[in-house]
């Protein structure tokens, strides 16, 4: 009797290191996917601020290329109104040698009538 109890005894307390063993090794396992899970998480929040920030650079590089479209239109504009100043003050200035021109004619013409 007195030995079936210590084999007994022996058969629970080597259950119980089997099962704390066990039990040390879920612990670890659990440790590790809640590392993992954490890690996850980190990169996902990582990975959302990477896609706003980039979202948001879009946003900027729009607005920068309606903005240089804008000058480009602007500039294109000036130069337009530039050519058609400078066409008109060029025929201004035709004009007036014309006139000159026309003028002086006349003044000859008279003064030569003047000497006849």
């Amino acid at each position: 009797g007195e030995e079936r109890d210590e084999a007994r005894e022996a058969l629970r307390t080597w259950e119980k290191a089997i099962l704390e063993e066990h039990t040390g090794k879920i612990e670890k396992i659990e440790e590790h996917v809640k590392a993992a899970e954490d890690k996850a998480a980190s990169l996902m929040k990582e990975k959302e601020e990477l896609n706003t920030k980039l979202a948001s650079q879009d946003t900027e590089a729009t607005a920068l290329k309606k903005s240089v479209e804008e000058k480009t239109r602007e500039v294109e504009e000036k130069d337009r109104e530039l050519v058609n100043t400078m066409s008109k003050l060029s025929a201004d200035a035709k004009k007036a040698a014309a006139d000159a021109k026309a003028a002086h004619d006349k003044e000859v013409k008279k003064q030569a009538e003047h000497f006849q």
